[in-house]
């Protein structure tokens, strides 16, 4: 029988809740993988374009093969962080590298292509805009 420890979970209540969690976290672990490569390692490609205005489908070409990317018959969703807008920097994916990816994914024989963003917008008012 436990004691009313005001509201605090006892050691013994820890332990066991957190062997549980590492138990299915393991087997949650243990699930065969899909991706390409050895296992733990991520398999990327860094290729250079000398502009926006490059053929930036053949550079996403030469990545996706360097990867063995097969996304045949597969949903693919870009995620092409629209962070924030700012006069005279870059802080987003340029729309010629999305238009690119786009085609190069359809390309590729996906089924399906769809943009998705959750975009974080930092506004910094005018100080005579201060209350």
């Amino acid at each position: 029988m436990e004691s009313d420890h005001g509201g605090w979970m006892t050691r013994r209540k820890f332990l066991q809740t957190g062997g549980a969690a590492a138990a299915a976290g393991a087997v949650a672990c243990s699930r065969s993988r899909s991706l390409p490569g050895p296992p733990g390692k991520a398999v990327v490609a860094i290729l250079r374009a000398s502009s926006y205005q490059a053929d930036l489908l053949n550079c996403l070409r030469q990545g996706a093969a360097a990867c063995g990317l097969d996304v045949r018959g597969r949903r693919v969703l870009l995620k092409p962080n629209l962070v924030e807008c700012e006069r005279g920097g870059v802080i987003h994916t340029q729309v010629e590298v999305l238009a690119a990816a786009v085609e190069l994914f359809e390309e590729l024989g996906a089924s399906e292509v769809r943009i998705g963003e959750g975009p974080v917008v930092i506004f910094y008012p005018h100080p005579d805009w201060w209350l």
